[in-house]
């Protein structure tokens, strides 16, 4: 299978970053904005939460030639693929599985981090597993330091939040049929259809979703957890509808 999974490596990555930007309209424009913040800080060393294929890693290894990253995701495709992605930078990339729905996901991480990103991930846990990683990230960082997380959030009006989220999903079905690309279900039954899995999605739903995760929190829940966390001038610096850019300085 592991010679299997190397010979399509870099069909996965073409197929997931096209379902990723059918998912969130936004998300190029979005990392290039945290790029923008991120040149005004001294970059040197980061956690990328959630690394998914690598594309946020590269965007900063590419933009800021002296730092070095490491990647965490819970999925070894992911891990794989992300490796793959960054295979011109081994020497300044590593990847490490890290279950984020774990209390002692952060064991064995240094805990020197001047920069912490996320982008499109944690919106998947709990609401209040949030709360207790954002308090592990500003122990995982030094100071100064800076986090930044790329996420959909819900509004704290109901009547605003059905609204929004409608929205953002038909422009989402809108993209899945322009640009040909696949939804998540059917990105990873494509995969298993690959590696001869059968029901692989169902599979990869039970073990990184189960029941109580795939919950988004508000915005201002996420900015008073950073807050009670420790970190200081916490701000949201980019918003369009449910999406958003925020984070916190240590």
């Amino acid at each position: 299978m592991e010679h299997q999974l190397d010979s399509i490596l870099p069909s996965l990555i073409d197929e997931w970053e096209k379902s990723q930007d059918a998912s969130f309209p936004e998300r190029q424009k979005l990392c290039d904005f945290v790029l923008i913040l991120l040149k005004r800080f001294k970059v040197k060393k980061v956690l990328d939460l959630a690394t998914g294929s690598g594309s946020l890693s590269k965007m900063i290894i590419t933009a800021i030639p002296d730092c070095n990253v490491i990647g965490v995701d819970f999925e070894p495709i992911m891990l794989e693929m992300a490796a793959k992605n960054l295979l011109l930078y081994k020497h300044r990339f590593l990847t490490k599985q890290r279950n984020l729905l774990i209390p002692k996901w952060a064991d064995g991480l240094p805990d020197d981090f001047d920069t912490i990103v996320s982008a499109l991930a944690l919106h998947h846990l709990p609401d209040l597993r949030r709360k207790i990683i954002y308090k592990d990230l500003f122990f995982l960082m030094k100071s100064p330091g800076v986090f930044l997380c790329i996420d959909e959030v819900k509004s704290n009006i109901q009547q605003f939040d059905n609204a929004i989220s409608q929205n953002l999903e038909q422009a989402r079905v809108q993209l899945v049929r322009q640009t040909n690309a696949k939804d998540w279900i059917s990105f990873w039954n494509w995969v298993g259809d690959q590696l001869g899995i059968d029901d692989y999605a169902l599979r990869i739903l039970e073990k990184t979703y189960p029941k109580g995760t795939d919950t988004k929190g508000t915005l201002s829940d996420q900015l008073r957890y950073l807050d009670e966390a420790g970190f200081t001038e916490i701000e949201c610096f980019y918003r369009n509808h449910a999406m958003v850019v925020y984070g916190g300085i240590k």
